[in-house]
């Protein structure tokens, strides 16, 4: 199975692999002010050239937080990954 790790800001690392879901927190204006709501499960995907970096990076970039769907214990912001590399 294909994996990838990401690296936050913080030094922390998160490992993820091919075909997991994540779950993004997304957030919309509604009566003047920010509201979030959980978003449609993100399966990562892998591309045969360059394994699941296009993926996440998909998601990332169209997600303010997210968390790992067999896990809610933690919550994780996608602004703070500066690294992803395929293991």
């Amino acid at each position: 199975m294909n994996k990838a790790l990401l690296t936050f800001s913080d030094g922390s690392t998160l490992q993820v692999k091919e075909n997991q879901h994540l779950t993004p927190v997304v957030s919309y204006s509604k009566d003047d002010h920010f509201e979030v709501s959980l978003d449609k499960s993100f399966e990562i995907w892998y591309h045969i050239h360059d394994g699941l970096i296009p993926g996440l990076c998909e998601f990332l970039v169209n997600s303010s937080f997210f968390y790992l769907e067999d896990d809610r214990t933690t919550i994780y912001k996608s602004d703070s990954v500066i690294k992803i590399q395929n293991l």
